[in-house]
């Protein structure tokens, strides 16, 4: 009959690998940037040899580099793109809001929101 063996992984895990090997901004931080003078450095940029395309075709709302202007053109007609483009139309979520989602709101404990409905009744 058959030996019952056991093989070993090599490597580690396979998910943590897939998870963090194309890693590209979060859309926080592509909020934070600033897109004239992220437009005006691309612009201006020199060729990079390690970057694909040389780094002159680069797509800002999703961090990534092309190899050519057709495959950045291809990908601005993804749904990848589209649906990337549509999440930073939204603006981002802020500390504040966190806080009031957990019930901490500013110190005035609800005063602002009672002094506001009492005007609202006023008129």
């Amino acid at each position: 009959m058959g030996y019952n063996v056991s093989y070993k992984r090599k490597g580690g895990s396979k998910s943590k690998k897939s998870s963090t090997k194309r890693r590209v901004k979060d859309l926080d931080e592509i909020h934070n940037i600033d897109p004239v003078k992220q437009a005006e450095k691309l612009s201006r940029a020199i060729i990079d040899d390690e970057l694909p395309g040389g780094g002159q075709f680069y797509c800002l709302q999703c961090d990534r580099h092309f190899i050519n202007m057709n495959s950045l053109v291809a990908h601005n007609k993804s749904k990848v793109h589209k649906k990337r483009v549509k999440e930073l139309k939204e603006a981002p979520y802020t500390e504040a809001d966190a806080n009031a989602a957990a019930g901490r709101g500013t110190s005035d404990y609800g005063m602002d929101r009672v002094n506001k409905a009492e005007g609202d009744e006023a008129m």
